[in-house]
């Protein structure tokens, strides 16, 4: 990680800690980064050549120097946890789980943002309240098992990530979550229409839910306006004027 900040729209940095996932998603663009750069970036590290092969060929490994990174954030951001692997994926030890855990605890200031295919495996463990539990889902099913894992999870932000949006959701109750993050499919991209879109607003709207959506969605949404106010969690959203951003500090303690 370098101090440069992210690209990604909803954090500020990424801590890359975990590389590699056996979920075998055929639309992963983090795969494909591996399979060009994952050798290079761990020789350039100086990792051994088992850990550099295990990179380019996108199998779970964990690379706690990377954690020591977050010593370098002064300022309190928004950190997410991993862009180039899945945190509570197949094959991944709790143990590998559970040291990003504690580094939550120890800067405390930041707030960290979680992301994983496999709700059931959130179930071992207890999360800090500066830590935001997320699930990736493309289709119904993949949602419902995840709204059925955060009713035994206990954390302060638990949070949808419909990225990329393969299927339409239809009418979910999704009472108990506090933000939905709505992207599109980018390699090759194939957008959702726009009225998959519109019922995951509407649904987060009757929760009382932030809704993001991120910038591979502006041309097919701008000529629609989305009426829902998404500010309270502290990321650039868009309101009721389609795609002006807005920005307010999230404060842990609400939730």
């Amino acid at each position: 990680m370098s101090k440069r900040k992210t690209k990604i729209e909803w954090c500020d940095y990424t801590i890359n800690c975990f590389w590699g996932c056996d979920g075998g998603c055929y639309y992963c663009a983090a795969k494909k980064i591996a399979g060009r750069f994952g050798r290079h970036i761990g020789e350039k590290r100086g990792y051994p050549a088992e850990v550099a092969n295990r990179m380019a060929e996108f199998k779970p490994v964990f690379l706690p120097d990377q954690l020591e990174m977050i010593a370098q954030i002064r300022e309190p951001s928004k950190i997410f946890i991993s862009e180039m692997g899945d945190w509570c994926g197949i094959n991944v030890p709790h143990e590998w789980s559970q040291q990003a855990l504690e580094a939550m605890l120890r800067y405390s200031q930041h707030i960290f943002i979680t992301s994983t295919k496999q709700p059931r495996n959130l179930l071992k463990f207890d999360f800090p309240k500066n830590c935001w539990v997320g699930v990736g889902v493309t289709n119904r099913k993949m949602a419902e098992e995840a709204l059925a894992a955060f009713k035994k999870v206990r954390a302060s932000v638990k949070y949808l990530m419909y990225e990329p949006l393969l299927s339409p959701m239809g009418d979910l109750d999704l009472n108990g979550i506090s933000l939905v993050i709505i992207g599109s499919q980018t390699q090759p991209y194939r957008p959702p229409q726009v009225q998959w879109v519109e019922e995951i607003a509407a649904a987060a709207d009757r929760a009382g839910a932030a809704v993001f959506i991120k910038n591979n969605l502006k041309s097919l949404l701008e000529p629609v306006i989305l009426n829902y106010d998404s500010t309270r969690m502290g990321l650039p959203v868009f309101a009721r004027t389609p795609f002006v951003k807005l920005r307010q500090e999230l404060q842990v303690s609400r939730y």
